[in-house]
């Protein structure tokens, strides 16, 4: 199971940032009172910025949001969208301090700046907003600077933020940041995934399904919390649930249902399902034999680069396995799959340049790809199973 990172900061950004706030701290009674009448008026934007220029710190807001949204029949303008979000900034709205640093983040309509986002984020976190230390500490996350983004994620998630309890625990499985406690890890999971956090329960499916070091595996939790996931139509569950049901993992074992999950999850653009349900087709495993139907699925998962995928298609290659034996395009397919982290692929490759299959002999090639094996594949817990089938022995 990979870890996500930038692409859950992204999104976390990009929600929040569609729905900038104008609910500043201490909005003035004058101008909620008068909200309704100025929505009326055929030019808010100039009652606005009376009372903006006044002072208000409710109202700068509100001209920085329609600014940047671009309302009451005018185009969006960042420029003055950050004016006053500084405005109500330099007064200590937190809101527009968070919504700076989104800005900056993003780099929309502005050139990106990561440094002013983090420094935003700082003060906004500072003055207690929740967005504010979760965002502040995905980025110091991408930097490497994991002490302090596990604080954050500590302080977020005793404050009763989901996802800082995920990503806390997930420090704490980890011990990224000095320190490593699975069983508290385990409670913060919990906690998280009983408010229905997919992510946290597909975690704790990998740690009880014994994929985690010093987690002791625990079947029936393991089927309890992929079966949660899949009530939140996770399709990582759906494939997870197949594998289960493949291989006897806390069901009793049924590969003609695990072809049903593999293809629930396949069907919807899961590869390693893709893989699984094509090893299925290769062997008859729950499903008659057919190894075109094999080198479909395979096919389908190398299109979307999932690396094993990649790998599969080179192994019928060279096999001849639903598909006319070339042992050129199998060792292209191998390099695909071993420059994209195949450890698999990389054995095979090593066979190539060393018995010349598929290209010329070359020892050289043959060292370097022995040593690249295992020297910057970290271990990352995964659910493949089986779908992995290998050159012919010699």
């Amino acid at each position: 199971m990979k870890l996500p990172g930038l692409i859950w900061a992204l999104v976390i950004a990009s929600s929040l940032f569609t729905n900038l706030r104008v609910g500043a701290d201490e909005a003035k009674p004058e101008f909620e009172g008068n909200r309704a009448k100025m929505r009326a008026n055929m030019n808010p934007i100039k009652e606005l910025t009376k009372l903006a220029e006044n002072g208000s710190k409710q109202a700068q807001m509100e001209l920085g949001s329609l600014y940047y949204k671009g309302d009451v029949g005018m185009p969006p303008d960042i420029v003055q969208a950050i004016y006053w979000f500084e405005q109500a900034a330099a007064q200590g709205v937190a809101q527009a301090k968070f919504n700076l640093a989104l800005i900056f983040q993003s780099g929309e309509g502005v050139e990106m700046d990561i440094e002013r986002a983090v420094s935003y984020y700082k003060e906004a976190a500072e003055r207690g907003l929740i967005e504010a230390q979760v965002n502040l500490a995905l980025l110091l996350r991408e930097e490497g600077k994991h002490g302090a983004a596990a604080e954050l994620f500590r302080e977020a998630a005793k404050r009763g933020n989901i996802s800082s309890m995920r990503e806390f625990g997930r420090y704490l499985l980890s011990g990224l940041h000095g320190v490593r406690d699975v069983q508290l890890a385990l409670k913060y999971l919990a906690t998280a995934a009983e408010s229905g956090d997919t992510e946290s329960q597909l975690m704790l499916a990998d740690c009880y399904g014994g994929l985690i070091p010093g987690v002791e595996p625990n079947p029936e939790l393991l089927k309890d919390y992929l079966w949660q996931a899949v009530t939140n139509d996770s399709v990582e569950a759906m494939a997870k649930i197949g594998y289960c049901y493949e291989h006897g993992r806390g069901v009793q074992r049924d590969t003609p249902t695990a072809v049903i999950w593999y293809r629930k999850a396949a069907r919807r653009g899961h590869t390693q399902a893709m893989v699984n349900l094509g090893y299925c087709y290769m062997f008859g495993r729950g499903v008659a034999m057919d190894k075109k139907a094999a080198f479909s699925w395979y096919e389908k998962a190398a299109k979307l680069d999932f690396p094993l995928g990649t790998y599969n298609l080179g192994v019928c290659y060279a096999n001849g396995q639903g598909v006319a034996t070339d042992e050129k395009i199998a060792f292209d397919y191998f390099l695909e799959a071993a420059n994209g982290g195949s450890a698999n692929a990389r054995h095979d490759l090593v066979r190539c340049y060393r018995d010349g299959i598929g290209t010329s002999p070359d020892a050289v090639q043959a060292q370097i790809w022995t040593d690249k094996i295992f020297s910057d594949l970290p271990y990352q817990p995964d659910w493949e199973g089986e779908g992995v089938l290998g050159l012919p022995s010699e």
